[in-house]
């Protein structure tokens, strides 16, 4: 199994099971690896072109937890239209069937009130999590009151893991 993360990430990515670790942010990162079955993509835009190419036929693409189209405070159909564009464009049909290659994407916020999809989804991680086999990887416990830390967290990149808010 291989993932990507920044190169300060690597060590917690090697303890949990990855065999190599990628840093996404080096140019030319992609180059030199062999076609994977299975490309999990969170980040969207041309990340979903790069990824579709490093599937070998027969190889599937999943895009999830892609609910924002713009990163950062400001949100408006000016900023967020080239990113969105940039996510669809490449991706057709034909080119699925010649390719031999298919593209799947989850959004979560939409499943969310559907039980009867979602509920055969979730049933097996909440069997591991209540059995032990798996459990969250939580990177910091922040209080409400410090609510703006957890923000500032998430916002710098620096958790691997959840960040959860408590009492």
């Amino acid at each position: 199994m291989h993932g990507t993360a920044s190169p300060g990430k690597h060590a917690k990515l090697a303890e949990l099971g990855v065999d190599r670790a990628i840093d996404y942010r080096r140019a030319g990162w992609w180059k030199g690896l062999e076609p994977y079955d299975i490309v999990l993509d969170a980040l969207g835009g041309t990340s979903l072109r790069r990824s579709y190419r490093l599937l070998r036929p027969g190889g599937r693409l999943v895009a999830y937890g892609i609910s924002n189209l713009q990163q950062g405070e400001t949100r408006s159909l000016r900023t967020a239209a080239p990113h969105a564009l940039a996510m669809l464009r490449g991706f057709n049909l034909m080119d699925q069937l010649s390719d031999s290659k298919a593209v799947i994407g989850i959004n979560m916020l939409r499943l969310w009130d559907d039980r009867g999809t979602l509920g055969p989804w979730i049933a097996p991680l909440a069997e591991a999590m209540h059995d032990g086999t798996a459990s969250p990887i939580v990177h910091a416990a922040v209080p409400f009151a410090e609510a703006p830390e957890a923000h500032r967290i998430l916002a710098a990149r620096e958790n691997v893991g959840k960040v959860v808010l408590v009492p």
